[in-house]
């Protein structure tokens, strides 16, 4: 595939995330208005999307970006001599009140197991 054809590509998928992000249905005949082609060319970056894992089918006729979880970063617990907690996540840390800590234990009680 020639370099012009991974940039329209690449602007057909940005052009699938900036609909999606806006909450307008992203469909064939959507991205060919936008960009003044045939809808032969759109279905071509579409099938390659697809298949490259880039983007979702919804359903027929109707796209969507798939999501991809960032990369879970280390995670550290530091349990303090005055009761306190430091939590570290990758370059953040918060040092937490023996109180904060058990409104966040509250909270993250549900996601146990998810």
């Amino acid at each position: 595939m020639d370099k012009t054809a991974k940039l329209t590509a690449q602007l057909v998928f940005e052009c699938i995330q900036d609909l999606h992000n806006r909450e307008i249905p992203v469909t064939r005949e959507r991205l060919a208005a936008r960009f003044g082609v045939a809808m032969m060319v759109v279905d071509h970056h579409i099938k390659q999307l697809l298949s490259s894992d880039r983007i979702i089918k919804v359903r027929a006729g109707l796209y969507a970006p798939k999501f991809v979880e960032p990369q879970s970063r280390a995670v550290s617990t530091t349990f303090l001599n005055n009761g306190y907690i430091k939590l570290e996540i990758g370059d953040d840390v918060l040092q937490l009140t023996p109180t904060e800590s058990r409104w966040i234990a509250r909270a993250m009680a549900g996601l146990v197991g998810a």
